[in-house]
């Protein structure tokens, strides 16, 4: 688990509470950025962060540091084989896109889910959440990114590679700002550094547009999700930039953030439409259902 030091504690015990979400972030600073994104999810004991291909690799005993190599070979794998399920596919240089699209289906990744909604975040909190309660983080991605990593020099080289390529005929797939993303992602794939990076393909998935999600790109996957996020380049500032609010573990403020999040329209049906959506909202809505009018 990451070390309390490293992060702002908060709690949240009324509704009232997540409506002023907001008012009990950090204050920013003058002249530094923020750029805020959430996730929810069950309080743990052993990680708070690892993403699918960690929890593979713990699962079926193989070394993280194999992982860089067995993750390239996982790509490959899924790349060769994609055309025979769909169409519809990416651009074959588009890393991130082809990692978003295993993450949908379930492919083991090094992606961890984030969204730019605080709300939507205490939904996938409060839906799944046990005795142990839940929590939702908010992290500022304008401090937890390779920028703040990497020294002058090297994100200067990036960026002037990001510029060359805009005038690469072949590369008329990505807009300026995802050419400086993909440059920056590129880089880490074949030269790791612990940090993570929040980031998105270029085309959203329907997935990702209902949710408003993000990812949050991991440096170095030889090393745990957690052990990124706690780069020393980002330790000094870290509990400015990173909140975590404890969800009180009580059923009845669950019921009421549930019924208040269901009338903003935030459910499992809205989040993943379609019937496999609609079914699980319904486990949600049984606190619900002797106050409906038929």
């Amino acid at each position: 688990m990451l070390d309390s030091k490293l992060y702002t504690p908060r709690e949240i015990s009324s509704w009232q509470d997540i409506i002023a979400y907001e008012l009990r972030l950090p204050k920013p600073v003058e002249g530094i950025k923020q750029n805020w994104i959430f996730r929810g999810q069950k309080s743990h004991d052993k990680f708070d962060f690892a993403s699918s291909l960690e929890r593979a690799a713990y699962a079926f005993g193989v070394r993280l540091a194999e992982l860089q190599d067995r993750e390239a070979k996982l790509l490959r794998e899924f790349k060769r084989k994609l055309h025979h399920y769909t169409s519809d596919i990416p651009n074959v240089r588009d890393d991130l896109e082809w990692l978003a699209i295993m993450q949908h289906y379930g492919a083991p990744t090094r992606l961890l889910d984030w969204t730019y909604s605080f709300y939507v975040a205490a939904y996938f909190a409060l839906e799944n959440a046990d005795e142990k309660g839940c929590d939702v983080w908010a992290l500022n991605a304008e401090h937890f990114s390779a920028r703040t990593v990497y020294s002058g020099d090297d994100f200067s080289q990036l960026k002037r590679e990001a510029e060359r390529r805009k005038k690469d005929p072949s590369r008329n797939y990505e807009d300026p700002a995802h050419m400086l993303q993909n440059v920056i992602l590129e880089e880490l794939l074949k030269r790791p550094v612990a940090c993570v990076h929040s980031a998105n393909p270029f085309r959203l998935n329907e997935r990702l547009t209902i949710q408003q999600g993000v990812f949050l790109f991991p440096g170095d996957i030889g090393v745990p999700f957690e052990e990124n996020l706690s780069a020393r380049e980002y330790m000094a500032q870290s509990s400015d930039n990173l909140v975590k609010f404890k969800i009180k573990t009580d059923v009845g403020l669950r019921v009421e953030i549930i019924k208040n999040l269901y009338r903003m329209n935030i459910s499992r049906a809205t989040l993943f439409p379609g019937l496999v959506g609609f079914a699980e909202s319904l486990r949600t809505r049984l606190p619900s259902l002797p106050e409906i009018d038929i």
